[in-house]
């Protein structure tokens, strides 16, 4: 990640404080892409709300809410190159659970319907969970999806001027990578 890259994960709580103040580990929840840049966004921009701080947020690394395009930057790396560069208390099993996760084939295909299916299957498993308050940092394409916009409209202004208005629903905020 670039230094450009860091300070910005870092200012995250700074440019967001009522988001910060209202995550709670009884109610709130991080889901972040596998991805390593993605991955380094969330542990930089939420290091206050993560281990070793306790009590902590927990962490969900979901490959499905990985970027949507077919160049190699747009598929993880292998596990084994990737595991070893983070934390040990970082839960990969959902990750592992899914073998073509970096493939971009099949459930993760780059094809335009296949993104838009993986996008619908992303609402409802953020639909379906417990937490008060999920934030997901993911990739702008696959952002997008999930809030079905087309692409030149802003999808972290939009993220945030969705959050708080569904009363009781989840909030949203995206970290775009």
């Amino acid at each position: 990640m670039l230094q450009l890259g860091e300070a910005q994960a870092g200012s995250l709580k700074l440019t967001y404080p009522a988001l910060f103040a209202s995550l709670s580990p009884a109610t709130s929840l991080i889901v972040s892409s596998p991805f390593r840049r993605t991955l380094q966004t969330t542990l930089l921009g939420f290091e206050s709300l993560l281990p070793p701080s306790s009590p902590a947020l927990p962490l969900v690394l979901l490959p499905q809410v990985q970027e949507c395009g077919s160049q190699p930057c747009d598929s993880g790396a292998p596990l084994h190159e990737t595991r070893p560069l983070f934390p040990d208390w970082i839960d990969w099993s959902e990750v592992e659970r899914e073998p073509d996760w970096n493939t971009n084939r099949g459930f993760f295909d780059a094809e335009e319907g296949a993104q838009v299916a993986r996008g619908l299957w992303v609402r409802r498993w953020l639909r379906e969970r417990p937490e008060e308050t999920i934030v997901v940092v993911s990739h702008h394409g696959f952002l997008r999806r999930i809030v079905k916009l087309p692409a030149k409209i802003g999808v972290v202004s939009h993220l945030l001027h969705l959050a708080g208005a569904e009363p009781g629903g989840v909030e949203r905020c995206g970290a775009e990578s």
